[in-house]
């Protein structure tokens, strides 16, 4: 299995990272990730892995991920803070719709399997409050 695992470097990206080279060892993969401020690349560092820097916005979807033996996509890849989106809608907008959607283009005919996993920033409680974010918070 040739893995790409978009998004590596953030938080969620990097513990699926450590869960799937604990459970699946010896396993080929690759990762993709954009040069954003919710991703440290020496997150991995300790664990040897292989880190090509990019934006998923940025693939030729004419250059498919078949060239490279990609056969599964996990896109954690997302401009996760909803501040910055308020305030750069462009921005978002481009990674998490546009990037997703250049990535799928550019898996087709490669991957036989794509997942995508999205976060949702919900806003700031105080860290002593009793209260909890539910479906229903605004």
């Amino acid at each position: 299995m040739r893995l790409l695992v978009t998004g590596a470097v953030g938080f969620i990206g990097s513990n699926f990272v450590r869960y799937w080279l604990e459970h699946h060892p010896g396993r080929s993969r690759r990762r993709i990730r954009p040069a954003r401020y919710a991703g440290d690349p020496r997150i991995l560092d300790s664990l040897g892995t292989r880190i090509a820097v990019g934006d998923i916005g940025d693939l030729d979807p004419t250059e498919h991920l078949a060239e490279e033996g990609i056969d599964t996509v996990v896109n954690f890849v997302a401009e996760s803070h909803a501040n910055l989106a308020r305030d750069r809608p462009g921005h978002s907008f481009r990674t998490n719709v546009l990037g997703t959607q250049t990535l799928l283009e550019a898996s087709i005919g490669a991957a036989s399997r794509a997942h995508h996993i999205s976060t949702c920033e919900r806003g700031d409680l105080p860290l002593d409050s009793d209260e909890a974010f539910t479906d229903e918070s605004p």
